[in-house]
């Protein structure tokens, strides 16, 4: 969950983030557009150590207009129906994908073929006017926004915790640098920091805002800040090492939807050409 904090001179106050208008439109779009999930997914990451990980974007290619407007009329029911049956194909997709990255790509699984033309019927049987090609297309394009979305809400958990990192260093650097002239004299002098935990993969923060730190608390809050940026550095490690297999399965599940779908519109044409 995502937090808020109220800033008030010299207190704390944390609650939920009230959602944003465009958090509401896309939640409110979620059921009626699944393709709007991931069109914030970042192109790459960067890490504190300079180094980056690129997202590979595949689905957004595959949409058309006819796709996203044959999915957003239909009634919840029907809507459902073909996801239903397009998460239980993009997840068959992901399992194949894992297994390919040990014993390497070859020929298409019929267990994945089998998903596929399920899933592909439920589409044109539940989606008024689809063609066979539509059928085809929907289908893939769909199923390539679900394997996305696998990468997609993590790859959006690693950025939050590399923000917070950095905002953790930065807040210590500020206390370091105020220290470094501070006299013994029994002062006192207002700062700022946050505050980040993880809690379930999700980053949550804590602002203390104004709050009137003598020189031995402040002291304390470096070590305490120092602390927790080494925390998060060790999360980012595993992030790091996570996001990287996560974008190979990835790419191994696009490289897999991209046979199926080659094979599907070239056995589409076979078919027209046996007819004429």
């Amino acid at each position: 969950m995502s937090i808020r904090i109220d800033r008030v001179q010299g207190q704390v106050k944390k609650q939920p983030v009230a959602q944003t208008e465009k958090q509401q439109q896309r939640r409110e779009l979620h059921s009626q557009n699944i393709f709007e999930r991931n069109r914030d997914l970042p192109r790459s990451i960067e890490f504190a150590d300079g180094s980056s990980i690129a997202i590979p974007r595949m689905g957004e290619q595959m949409l058309t207009a006819t796709i996203e407007g044959q999915i957003a009329s239909l009634p919840s029911n029907q809507q459902g129906a073909v996801m239903t049956a397009t998460d239980s194909f993009a997840k068959s997709v992901l399992l194949e994908a894992k297994s390919a990255q040990v014993s390497g790509l070859g020929a298409v699984s019929s267990g994945i073929k089998s998903a596929f033309d399920a899933s592909a019927q439920t589409y044109a049987k539940n989606v008024p006017g689809a063609s066979q090609e539509d059928a085809i297309n929907g289908t893939i394009a769909i199923a390539m926004t679900r394997v996305e979305g696998d990468v997609a809400d993590f790859a959006k958990q690693v950025m939050a915790r590399t923000e917070a990192a950095k905002n953790s260093r930065l807040d210590m650097t500020e206390l370091k640098d105020a220290l470094s002239d501070w006299p013994d004299d029994g002062s006192k002098r207002a700062f700022s920091w946050t505050e980040f935990s993880v809690e379930n993969g999700q980053t949550q923060s804590i602002e203390h805002s104004n709050i009137m730190l003598s020189k031995e608390e402040a002291q304390n809050k470096v070590s305490e800040l120092s602390r927790q940026v080494d925390s998060l550095s060790g999360l980012m490690e595993m992030d790091k090492f996570e996001l990287q297999q996560r974008t190979e399965v990835m790419t191994q599940a696009f490289a897999i939807l991209s046979a199926i779908f080659k094979d599907s519109h070239d056995q589409a044409k076979g078919m027209i050409g046996n007819l004429r």
